[in-house]
């Protein structure tokens, strides 16, 4: 997480990502189970479903957020 914060994060916002990204981690322990058991309570398949779903949306979204960056860092050294 320090990586990807200290990467894409812009310079002045860093501690904001980092505390941000500390409070999700803080409430996965504590909403996940829950809301696991809630979708495991409606439907044996709804928690995998979701969870396949949101792990693929996820990684889409860093790909798109690391080549974005990529492309900006690309384009600063051939500027310079």
């Amino acid at each position: 997480v320090q990586a990807i914060v200290s990467e894409l994060a812009p310079r002045n916002a860093q501690a904001t990502y980092q505390a941000a990204f500390s409070i999700v981690f803080d409430m996965k322990d504590a909403v996940g189970p829950a809301i696991g058991t809630w979708l495991y309570a409606v439907s044996t398949a709804l928690p995998w479903g979701t969870g396949v779903i949101a792990s693929i949306v996820a990684s889409g979204a860093l790909a798109v957020a690391t080549r974005r960056h990529e492309a900006g860092q690309n384009a600063k050294s051939e500027n310079s």
